[in-house]
């Protein structure tokens, strides 16, 4: 985890005008910073996990650490702090697509929001179509009425999320390739190394470093990203996907 995540919570906490700080992680080691990070001021917590079985999950990650990780969602749960712990499961043929069923009950159960993700040609991810499972093949293997649930302002994003009644948690899709949301997507992505990234399937980004390096103030800087936004081909629309040679890397981009 990165060193002085805490402070970084809590300094941008403190700025005027933002209400939703979150971090999405692999929850290995998140269970002893959890009280110091909501405390900190940490509102939105998403939790990666694509398996519930634990060979599985070795296989997955080189690690046979499963426990942390489910042990890391179940306490995130009940600590109180988030109104749902949101939990990413990419979905791949042949690897995980038997549990679907299996994750969608044991979400539901649970005040979770389990966000299943269709798997993305990006760079380094094993991308092959054969693996790909679409949203229409997850719904039928759920085989539950999902009635969606109404977005909101401070829920907006790639995701659609829906409930089933009587039942406390909420299942959602991100379906990048069957359900193209470029034109709702709400995204933008900074960094570490100061590049301004529009598209996660773009291949365009921008150096914000020199303004800063050059005392820019906020305000300017602001309006040269408003007006880097609005410039054409800065968001790129989906094109269908045959090769990962030139897509970026989830690791340096972020999901």
């Amino acid at each position: 985890m990165r060193q002085g995540i805490v402070d970084l919570v809590r300094q941008t906490s403190a700025l005027d005008g933002i209400s939703l700080i979150g971090l999405t992680t692999n929850g290995l080691l998140l269970e002893p910073m959890l009280p110091l990070l909501a405390d900190a001021g940490l509102n939105r917590l998403n939790i990666s996990l694509d398996t519930l079985n634990r060979d599985t999950f070795r296989h997955l990650t080189g690690f046979d650490r499963f426990e942390q990780t489910y042990a890391a969602i179940t306490n995130a749960e009940k600590s109180g702090a988030f109104d749902r712990v949101r939990v990413n499961t990419v979905v791949m043929r042949g690897i995980n697509d038997g549990e679907i069923h299996r994750f969608a009950a044991w979400a539901l159960d649970r005040r979770l929001e389990l966000r299943f993700i269709e798997f993305m040609p990006a760079c380094g991810s094993g991308w092959k179509q054969e693996r790909f499972v679409g949203e229409d093949e997850m719904r039928a293997r759920i085989g539950l009425d999902l009635e969606e649930t109404p977005p909101n302002d401070n829920n907006s994003g790639p995701a659609v999320r829906y409930h089933v009644p009587g039942f406390p948690g909420r299942i959602g899709f991100i379906s990048a390739i069957s359900r193209d949301f470029c034109a709702r997507c709400n995204r933008l992505r900074l960094t570490s190394s100061g590049q301004l990234v529009g598209c996660l399937f773009g291949n365009v980004s921008i150096d914000l470093i020199p303004l800063i390096r050059d005392g820019a103030s906020a305000d300017k800087i602001a309006e040269f990203i408003r007006n880097v936004i609005m410039t054409p081909g800065f968001r790129s629309t989906r094109r269908e996907q045959t090769s990962v040679d030139g897509n970026p890397s989830m690791r340096r981009v972020g999901g």
